[in-house]
């Protein structure tokens, strides 16, 4: 009896403590759906109050109408959907130790802004784990920074997404074009509480997306130019030194139909895009890049495919150094006329754009890349300190394509087309 109870004791002193007050914690609650949003939503609030483990019941339904603070180490877990009655948050996560494991969470064709789930500074270790998130529309109006899911860049250490799916995600009017882009499922920037201003970054964070797939993302605009649909963008607001320690890790992610890239990545050091496949299937619209990044500090890709309806598997706007490393480029075939193509692919990796003083890349590092149905395997627009290696175009016009006025360029290894083709512009 007495093992019996020191065992137990051992067990109490174990658990995490909660920061909760007033209610007696306990150890897992669970919640059975009502039928009713005002009823769910109290039922959730309550059992976060008081419980280490919230449960939702496998295959049930919950509905909720109003925003959810978490205050308190929690997990909340159970093969459940949850259907947004919102059209803003559904949870604000402020503390530390906070897990989603197996839920659903369903837009019901509309959006959330600014985001389903936002994850601000000091909630460490949040984890979101064999979840969903599908079905967000912005309706006839539209918004801009539509992404379900966000985590602030300052102050949210350990934090994971893991074997999780995102789909159905969509910004226009029934349609027709709403002017407003910038739509996605995965935000990766400032996170600040209402009323207060995006500030340079103080405490980086770091964080790990794995094993999930994003598929059907997109947007309609007035503005082809316009059409920011990416899968997961990740950018600071305002500049600092403190951006280079900003740390994103991508990897064994694949990414289906989305409209403009798979990764966007600006003003942030530590990206990390790591054998992740990309595949863009429609023809109402060419993907514009696999993976892109803008004034970059440590940009790396490597062990990536990328295949399908695609204009350019890489792009490095500016900055750097940045690295690329056994790279596939499998875009559509060119469509035949005469002796000429038209070529659905630009090049597999861009480095910086020709004619912009602003956008400059310098210090890559390239080796390893195969491609065909492409203009080039490697165009240089703009770029300086560049070492490529190993480049294979098996269909196009040139392997290395350089403009004009570069310095500082190293090539080796990197053979004619296979096929030279000629090929025309619209």
């Amino acid at each position: 009896m007495r093992n019996r109870i020191f065992i137990l004791l051992l067990v109490a002193f174990s658990l995490p403590v909660s920061l909760v007050k007033g209610d007696a914690t306990v150890d897992q609650e669970t919640v059975a759906p009502t039928g009713n949003a005002d009823s769910d939503t109290a039922n959730l609030i309550a059992a976060l109050s008081r419980a280490r483990v919230v449960k939702l019941v496998d295959g049930a339904t919950y509905k909720i109408n109003q925003t959810i603070a978490i205050k308190t180490p929690v997990t909340i877990t159970g093969i459940a959907r949850v259907v947004s009655e919102t059209r803003y948050e559904l949870f604000q996560v402020f503390a530390a130790d906070v897990a989603f494991r197996g839920v659903t969470f369903d837009g019901d064709g509309k959006s959330n802004y600014p985001g389903m789930i936002r994850v601000y500074k000091g909630a460490d270790r949040f984890h979101f784990i064999e979840c969903v998130i599908q079905n967000v529309h912005s309706g006839k109006r539209g918004v801009a920074n539509l992404y379900p899911l966000w985590v602030s860049v300052d102050g949210v250490k350990d934090w994971s997404i893991r074997n999780c799916r995102f789909q159905n995600i969509s910004n226009h009017g029934d349609g027709k074009p709403i002017g407003k882009g910038f739509v996605g499922a995965f935000r990766y920037g400032n996170v600040n509480p209402e009323g207060t201003q995006t500030g340079p970054v103080a405490n980086p964070s770091s964080g790990c997306i794995s094993g999930c797939t994003f598929r059907d993302i997109f947007t309609v605009t007035d503005n082809v130019n316009d059409t920011d649909a990416d899968a997961i963008r990740a950018s600071t607001g305002i500049a600092s030194d403190n951006d280079v320690d900003v740390f994103l890790r991508v990897e064994n992610c694949v990414f289906v139909d989305v409209q403009k890239s798979a990764v966007k990545a600006g003003n942030i050091g530590g990206v990390v895009i790591d054998s992740c496949l990309v595949v863009n299937r429609r023809t109402d619209f060419p993907m514009s890049f696999g993976f892109r990044t803008n004034l970059t500090t440590g940009f790396r890709v490597q062990d990536c495919e990328v295949r399908g309806n695609v204009v350019r598997a890489v792009y490095i706007g500016n900055g750097g150094p940045s690295f690329v490393s056994n790279l596939v480029f499998l875009p559509d075939a060119p469509v035949e006329d005469g002796d000429r193509y038209r070529f659905v692919a630009d090049s597999a990796i861009q480095l910086g754009q020709r004619n912009s003083a602003a956008r400059v890349a310098s210090h890559a590092v390239i080796r390893g890349v195969y491609a065909s149905n492409a203009r080039s395997g490697v165009y240089c627009a703009n770029c300086e300190w560049v070492t490529v290696s190993g480049v294979t175009l098996v269909k196009g016009e040139q392997t290395i394509k350089l403009a004009k006025g570069l310095k500082g360029i190293e090539l080796s290894d990197v053979p004619s087309p296979q096929e030279t083709v000629r090929s025309f512009v619209d």
